[in-house]
Parts: structure tokens; C-alpha cells; sequence
């Protein structure tokens, strides 16, 4: 940058900002002076500046001449521009603020307050108002008047401005995109400005009725209503050169002040792009051009995101009305549903267009800058239009089907939302998720405590209900696992909520992010996860209460895969605890099937066992419960639960005796294990049991309330707790139950109850 040394150092609302350029009546006139090149007299040649506004301009260095400029306009216009100059500038050492107080002064003045009493008079700061109002006269020779009086050196340039009415790729006339604006000498450099497009803009869709609306990520109607709004823009003033030729072309191509200066057809052939574009640090990254040829039917537009700010997007995508095309799509849209995939990664933002027919279609895209502190729960009410594409698809995408919906405005992966939710994706950056056997497992720390979560998944495949079940989501530590079983290849999107978990007003979740998961290869199919009320794994929402009782699990995954059909679950806590386990099955017929008797605790110390054994192929669900030995009668707490996939059939493995209330984490069996036992065959008993009296095999009566004693035990001459022996279970199939009578005791407590069947001890 640079010519040589130098001796000095809506709902969103959406807001299409271009300002026009006012009509003249001598058109004809204006383009014959056009030839003329700018007269530099004495000044140096143009040439591209050495330095950007950013190395020569901080706003905050020139409060002063902006309040300067504010107070003149506000204590009234003075009669003469010698007055005014002398009234902006006395006291400013350099042309850069003079120059920034007439700006300011010029670009904050509402011609729309100018009294229609006031006469036009081009050598009078008021009459030149009214002119502007009346469209007499230009904001660039007011400002090059004022520039004159306060000895700065300044040039009118005039050439093609992309304004109101211009649509990307358009070819440039004057009669509809003439313009004007000014370059200033400063410190031996020339600087652009244009005080025209700083003053004011048109707020409004400038399009023609030819185009029609047929897909938006926003709700958001298209306002047809033009609006003149003043109010001063500080990115035209001393404008960067490779930024303003995007929407500027001089008439003479010294004034674009570039290295290597453009052609009037590459100016209408390069990308629309608008002043928020730069303003909010955007970059293209794929497509320079305004015109998007899409010969596949499919086409991804990206730009770079600034490394610092976070930049939220949206889009409004339109189909020409005038081709058959735009009536079929019009007339299908609920069918066709959503174009448009957006995402971003890596600082990428990109939007993937997939079209089922051929056509002609404009993209508009919107942006705006979010704060983290802002509310998660609301969206950025305000955007700015960024830029626009025509994309001229020849070809319609194979097999192009419309996407599921969506939750999410603001496209597919962890965004915005998330980080103020501090969650850091692990597995996933991408919002587009390509998955060979359907199987996702997207996994977020959680960096600030644990989340309250909810998800959903769509397709347009399957009813919202009926998906219900292929989702389930678990804590590990510090991490929250969302597991997806596709129930066939297609498209899918998983919507994620989330809030903190000691927010008081969380009575609804808010989105925090979402994800398209595609499966492409056929025949793909996966079974439904274990019925859960709220389908969360892991921790039940009492880790207070496990931190207090140092209660910890081992494996701490509460997903857990096996083949073997076997499962042992260590739990640690203090002695005072009391655990239980709830075990279900999960039927093909999507039923919820209790196998308790599949599930087994026993304890030794602060070590306890959970062991399962699953004789079917499926998923299981097992609630961890607790409760204080001290509070026998309270109701047991749910602190855990955990997923089980078991991957084979295993129908030769035992199930285990059913416990009753009375049997206590002091009492050990050792034999027999199993809970079902063969039909008349002996049977070796083993068990400790602290504090009993007598200990016997009981064969209860009706209603349970009598007890036939088929078998005593025998205390162990080694352990006063331990007790032995052996029975025959009989030629009747029914339940055994282990008894005692506890010392100072006279009534029979069932411990544990056995099924007596007709099968072979060898089978198990």
C-alpha cells in the first residue's frame, strides 16, 4: 500500500443501508463534464495511501471536533461557509480534524428539518440544505465548499455508486447509479470520503416485484416500504480504498486509489458487498463474484469470520417470479421446505444452497456483532444486509430432498448460545455431522457446572414421537454426551436445550444448538435407546447430595456395552448409605419390561457391588436408589442411572433372589446365587446374617402370612454370624424365602425370595 517514500509517518428486522443519489435535471450536462479529469493544481498526484484509516483514525481522539460539529448544528446554521468553517475548525493543527468536523457537521444534518420556507442558495450553509431537500444539490459539493473555505485540500470525483435499486451483476448506467463523492489531501495522502452515504440511507427491500420469497430462517416479512432515515456512518469517512471500490467506481481510474486498479466490468462482475460486511471484519472466501454459476444444483458460499467477534447470519433466499420455475416453488414451498444449510467452523461461516429445480435465485445475506453477556434466550433484533448473490442453477441436485426442521435460527452447530452456556464442543465443531451406521455421539464440557438438558430429533421421515427414544443423553465428569441411534439412513436435525442448573427461572429451556446428522447409506437401521421419562444418564440431579455422602460410581460412564451379558457396578459412599437397584428391559415391542431379579447388591465397608446379569439382547436401564440406614421408612432417592446395551442373547445366565426390605447391606449370601431354583433337588444355603437368633428356609403360607419351615440352618462354629446347610426344594414348584428371627425377636422377617421351576441345575 502505498506510492513511494513519504516524508510523514426484523421479529428481526433487516436493514438494507444505501443511499441515493440524488436526481439532477442535467443529466446530460453532468455526464459531459464527467470527461473532464479533476483539476489537482498545485496538490500531488493520487496514488494509493500508505497507511489505513485505521493507522491514522481512533474515534475516541476526536471527541472533541465531533462535539464541536454537534454544537454548531445544534445552536443554529450561521449565514456564510467562511462563518461555519471558522466555527468548526479555530483551533485544529491539521487538516485530518478539520476534516472530521465537517464530516460530522455535513453527515448529521437532517434536510428533512430544513423549513420549506427556506430558499435554495448554493453559497449559504442553509440554502444548500435546502437544496440537498429539494435535490438541487450535492452532500459532495457542500462538502468540497466547506473543505475550501477551511483551506483543505479537496476534489469532487464522480463515477458509479452500487445504490438503491441495484441488483448483484447489474451493468452500470448514469442516469441510475451516478454518484459523487469527495477525496481529501491529508498529510500528503488522499483520503476518500463520502458524506452522501454517511448522512443518510434507505431503510426497506429495494428489489423488484420479480423476485418472491421462498425460504428464510427468519419469520421476519419483506418490508416493500422505503424509508429515508439520516444518520451518520463513520465507515465513509476516509473510507479504505479495497473497500470502497465494492460499492464506488470513479469515473477516473486514478481516484480508486488502488495498486492495481480494477475495470468497469469487473466492478459489476465482483460480489455486492456492503459497508457491515467490512464493519463487521467479513472476508470472502469462496465466490468474489456477484453471479453464482451452480451447474450440480448445489453450491457453498463461505466467508471468513473475524478471530474476535462473534458474528451471527441469517439469509432470505428468492426465486425469480417471471420463469415457471419460481411458480412451481411458490406454489410447493411447504413441501420443499428448507434451501439452505448454514454453519460454521474454524472461523469459516459457510451456507450450502441445494436445489431440487433449475432456476434463477437471489441470496441476501444478514449479520450482526453479539455480545456474550446478551440473553441466550433472545436473538439479535437487529441485522444489517451484508451482501447478496444471483446463483443460475442449470441443473437440478440429484435426489434433493427438503431438510427436517429446525429449532435453530442461527444454523447448525455450537455457536453463540453455547458458549454463553459455557459448553465447549469436543466431538463436533461442525453443525453437519456424516454418519456410516447412524450411530452419533456429540460430546460438550461443561464448564461451568452441570447444564438441565433436553433434546430433540426431527426428520421428515417419522413423526417427532415417534423419535422420541433415539436420542438419550449422560453426564461423565465434566462432560454432557448426547447419543443418537438413527432408526434409518436420510436427514436428521438434533436440537439442543440447555440452562444452567441453579438458574431460579428456568421454566422453559432455551436452544442452545443444533445439528444435521446424515446417514447416506442404505439400509441402515438401529433400535430405539431404553424408555426414560427424560431420557439423561449419569447423575439425577443430586450431585450435592453425592459429594456430601462421597458417593462415587465406577464405571462413571453410565452408557455401558457388553457381549458377555454380565455387569458389575462398584459404588463407593459412606457406610451411612443405603443402596438399592431398579433394573428394566426394553421390549421389541417398545415396552418397559421390570427384571429386578436380574440385579444384586452387596457390600463390604465403603465398597459396594451392583451385579447384573442380562439373558436378553437389547437396552436396560438401571436406577441407582439411596437412602439413610438411620431413615429406613424414607423414601429411597434416585442419584444415578445408567444405559446397558447388551449385544447378545444370553439366556443361560442366572437371575438373582429378590431382596426384601429386611435384608440389610450387613447381610452376605454365598450360596445359592441364583434367585430360581430346580424342582426337587438339593440345595446348599450359605449366608451371613448379624444379629440373628435363627435363620431357616421358609415355604410361605397363604397371603404370606404364615410360614411352613421346610429347613433350618446352622450356625457356623467359626462365625456366630455365618449359617449353613442344605434343603430339598421339594416335588412343588412355588417360592422359597430365606428367614430369620433376630435376637430379642419372636416373629419371621423374609430376607430373600427363590422361585423353585422345573429345570436342571446343570442348564445354569
Amino acid at each position: 500500500m502505498g506510492c513511494g517514500a513519504s516524508n510523514s509517518s426484523a421479529p428481526v428486522a433487516f436493514k438494507s443501508k444505501v443511499s441515493p443519489e440524488p436526481t439532477f435535471a442535467a443529466v446530460e450536462q453532468r455526464r459531459k463534464s464527467r470527461v473532464d479529469p479533476i483539476q489537482l493544481k498545485n496538490w500531488p498526484e493520487p496514488c494509493p495511501p500508505a497507511t489505513y484509516k485505521e493507522d491514522i483514525f481512533k474515534q475516541e481522539d476526536f471527541k472533541q471536533w465531533d462535539q464541536r460539529a454537534l454544537t454548531v448544528r445544534n445552536y443554529g446554521i450561521p449565514n456564510d461557509f467562511l462563518t461555519l468553517s471558522r466555527y468548526l475548525c479555530d483551533g485544529a493543527s491539521n487538516e485530518l480534524s478539520k476534516v472530521r468536523a465537517i464530516y460530522i457537521w455535513v453527515t448529521t444534518q437532517d434536510c428533512n428539518q430544513v423549513d420549506n420556507s427556506v430558499q435554495v442558495d448554493l453559497n449559504s450553509p442553509l440554502g444548500y440544505l435546502a437544496a440537498l431537500k429539494q435535490e438541487k444539490g450535492s452532500y459532495a459539493g457542500l462538502f468540497g465548499r466547506i473543505c475550501t473555505e477551511s483551506d483543505v485540500p479537496c476534489v469532487t470525483i464522480r463515477g458509479f455508486a452500487k445504490g438503491v435499486g441495484y441488483q448483484p451483476g447489474q451493468k452500470m448506467d448514469a442516469g441510475n447509479f451516478g454518484a459523487s463523492w469527495n477525496a481529501v489531501l491529508i498529510d500528503k495522502y488522499w483520503r476518500l470520503i463520502d458524506v452522501h452515504w454517511g448522512a443518510r440511507f434507505i431503510t426497506g427491500d429495494d428489489k423488484k416485484d420479480d423476485w418472491k420469497l421462498i425460504d428464510s430462517d427468519t419469520s421476519a416479512a419483506v418490508d416493500k416500504t422505503q424509508t429515508m432515515t439520516y444518520d451518520s456512518d463513520d465507515f465513509y469517512f476516509l473510507s479504505d480504498p479495497d473497500k470502497l471500490i465494492f460499492s464506488h467506481f470513479p469515473d477516473e481510474q486514478r481516484w480508486q486509489l488502488l495498486d492495481t486498479p480494477k475495470q468497469i466490468a469487473q466492478f459489476e462482475r465482483q460480489a455486492f458487498i456492503k459497508r457491515h460486511f467490512f464493519k463487521l471484519g467479513l472476508s470472502i472466501k469462496s465466490h468474489p463474484d456477484a453471479i453464482i454459476e451452480c451447474p450440480e444444483g448445489e453450491s457453498d458460499i463461505q466467508f471468513a469470520l473475524p478471530m474476535h467477534t462473534w458474528v451471527t447470519f441469517a439469509y432470505k433466499l428468492f426465486a425469480i417470479s417471471s420463469s415457471t420455475v419460481e411458480k412451481n416453488i411458490v406454489s410447493s414451498a411447504s413441501k420443499l421446505g428448507q434451501f439452505v444449510i448454514q454453519q460454521s467452523m474454524n472461523k469459516i461461516i459457510s451456507f450450502n444452497l441445494s436445489f431440487p429445480m433449475t432456476g434463477n435465485f437471489l441470496i441476501e445475506l444478514y449479520a450482526t456483532a453479539e455480545s456474550l453477556e446478551k440473553d441466550a434466550n433472545k436473538r439479535a433484533s437487529y441485522m444489517n444486509h451484508v451482501c447478496s448473490y444471483i446463483i443460475n442453477c442449470t441443473k437440478a441436485k440429484p435426489d434433493c430432498e427438503a431438510l427436517p426442521k429446525t429449532a435453530s435460527l442461527k444454523g447448525f452447530g455450537p455457536g453463540i448460545d453455547a458458549i454463553r452456556k459455557s459448553l465447549v464442543p469436543l466431538s463436533h465443531q461442525s453443525g453437519v455431522i456424516i454418519t456410516a451406521t447412524g450411530q452419533v455421539e456429540v460430546r460438550f464440557k461443561m464448564e461451568n457446572g452441570l447444564v438441565d438438558f433436553a433434546h430433540f430429533l426431527h426428520s421428515n421421515k417419522y413423526d417427532d414421537e415417534k423419535l422420541e427414544n433415539y436420542c438419550v443423553h449422560r453426564f461423565v465428569d465434566d462432560e454432557v454426551i448426547f447419543s443418537v441411534n438413527l432408526p434409518s439412513n436420510g436427514d436428521f436435525t438434533l436440537d439442543i436445550f440447555g440452562e444452567l442448573e441453579n438458574k431460579e427461572d428456568n421454566k422453559s429451556l432455551p436452544h442452545i444448538c443444533s445439528y444435521l446428522i446424515r446417514c447416506n447409506k442404505p439400509g441402515i437401521t438401529n433400535p430405539p435407546f431404553a424408555a426414560t421419562l427424560d431420557s439423561m444418564f449419569g447423575v439425577r440431579g443430586e450431585k450435592k447430595y453425592m459429594d456430601k455422602n462421597k458417593i462415587k460410581f465406577n464405571p462413571q460412564d453410565p452408557f455401558i456395552v457388553t457381549d458377555s451379558g454380565e455387569v458389575v457396578i462398584e459404588v463407593e459412599s459412606d457406610p451411612s448409605i443405603t443402596f438399592q437397584g431398579a433394573l428394566e428391559y426394553r421390549t421389541p415391542e417398545d415396552q418397559s419390561e421390570p427384571m429386578n431379579d436380574h440385579v444384586f447388591f452387596e457390600r463390604t465397608g465403603y465398597v459396594g457391588k451392583l451385579q447384573l446379569t442380562l439373558p436378553k439382547a437389547g437396552f436396560y436401564r438401571l436406577g441407582v436408589f439411596t437412602r439413610k440406614k438411620s431413615k429406613p421408612d424414607a423414601d429411597p432417592v434416585e442419584v444415578f442411572n445408567y444405559l446397558i446395551n447388551c449385544t447378545s442373547v444370553h439366556a443361560d445366565l442366572i437371575q438373582y433372589p429378590v431382596p426384601f426390605a429386611n435384608w440389610t447391606e450387613d447381610c452376605v449370601l454365598y450360596e445359592p446365587k441364583q434367585g430360581l431354583l430346580p424342582y426337587d433337588e438339593e440345595i446348599n444355603f450359605s449366608v451371613s446374617i448379624p444379629g440373628a437368633e435363627s435363620v431357616f428356609v421358609v415355604r410361605p403360607g397363604e397371603a404370606n402370612e404364615e410360614y411352613e419351615k421346610v429347613c433350618p440352618l446352622t450356625r457356623s462354629a467359626d462365625d456366630d454370624d455365618t449359617w449353613d446347610g442344605s434343603i430339598k426344594t421339594g416335588v412343588s414348584t412355588g417360592d422359597l424365602q430365606l428367614a430369620v428371627i433376630y435376637k430379642n425377636g419372636d416373629h419371621p422377617q423374609g430376607l430373600l425370595k427363590f422361585e423353585v421351576h422345573f429345570l436342571n441345575m446343570n442348564s445354569h
